[in-house]
């Protein structure tokens, strides 16, 4: 008798040589008893496939799929998430960590709970430091998706897409995918479509992610341009949050208060980078009137949110020193 995949795990990696090792070590350590690891190579150059490959030899639960070019994260996912067979999805970074134990604990929570998606708490570490703790305190509470996505959009729970568990039945049944061709905001777009689609979401402060940030790192992007992510990232975006509004209008405070924070982490990122006022102007002013749209009250930033509506551009101009 052929045991049961419980849990697949999508690991997609592009030359990720100094990191992959410790990940596989991490599950390995923890057991990989009814789990199946599905590390996606995705047109690797370095030594990725390589190391896959020993810990393949030494546990038959990890898998390599690899493509035969650099096509970006999103096909990398895509392409493990066509080849799971395990209940539940989750998708991991390779330079990412598990706490110890979090294996079993998914194990047996997923053996009692059946959620279209699962969410857990997750911190972030900076240099081996923990910086902070995303969790909202909560020992596990079950939501309808309109009562999720108010909580989520009104900021008092945070998401990355390491801490959300998704059942496999229900990305299939919904054409789940990560958006190919995106360089930015594709991991959000993914996760916030499906709080929208799930007919129950299990939320819990349980701390089940690491996401390790580095100063210099490989793998991290470094500072990018506001511009470029304004187009790719934050007008998405007001599409994709149109969407769950046009489903559930209920959450229309919601959804508004968040767009109008997302704009102005943007404009601050302008303010900061654009060397002349035609530069902030010409992507930004379209956009000004979303800080217009009725919120929900949180503090503070609802309140600095209701400042800039009567704050003139030419005012934050001159404070961040541009002509």
């Amino acid at each position: 008798m052929i045991a049961k995949t419980v849990f697949s795990i999508i690991i997609p990696c592009w030359n990720g040589e100094n990191f992959l090792g410790n990940i596989l070590e991490i599950l390995l350590k923890q057991g990989l008893k009814s789990i199946e690891v599905l590390v996606v190579s995705d047109g690797s150059t370095d030594n990725t496939e390589k190391i896959a490959q020993k810990y393949i030899h030494r546990n038959s639960n990890i898998k390599l799929i690899s493509l035969n070019k650099n096509s970006g994260v999103s096909v990398a996912r895509n392409k493990g998430l066509d080849n799971a067979v395990g209940e539940y999805v989750l998708f991991l970074d390779a330079d990412d960590v598990l706490p110890n134990g979090t294996l079993d604990f998914y194990r047996i929570l997923l053996s009692t709970k059946q959620y279209d998606t699962l969410v857990f708490g997750y911190e972030d570490s900076l240099n081996e430091r923990i910086t902070s703790k995303k969790t909202l305190k909560s020992h596990g509470t079950e939501y309808l998706a309109v009562q999720f996505l108010k909580t989520y959009f009104s900021a008092k729970i945070y998401c990355c897409i390491c801490c959300i568990v998704f059942r496999r039945a229900f990305l299939l049944k919904e054409s789940m995918r990560f958006a190919e061709g995106v360089k930015w905001g594709e991991d959000v777009q993914f996760y916030e479509k499906a709080f929208m689609l799930s007919e129950k979401i299990y939320y819990t402060s349980k701390i089940t992610f690491t996401r390790i940030r580095r100063n210099n790192s490989a793998t991290q992007a470094g500072k990018i341009n506001k511009a470029t992510k304004l187009e790719c990232d934050f007008i998405r975006n007001l599409q994709n949050t149109s969407a769950i509004v046009d489903r559930y209008p209920e959450v229309n405070k919601e959804v508004n208060y968040r767009v109008a924070c997302r704009y102005l982490y943007y404009l601050i990122g302008y303010l900061q980078e654009a060397k002349n006022i035609s530069e902030v102007t010409k992507k930004l002013l379209q956009y000004k009137e979303l800080l217009y749209r009725p919120i929900v009250f949180v503090f503070p930033r609802t309140l600095v949110i209701w400042a800039l509506r009567y704050v003139p551009f030419k005012l934050l101009f001159w404070l961040f020193g541009k002509k």
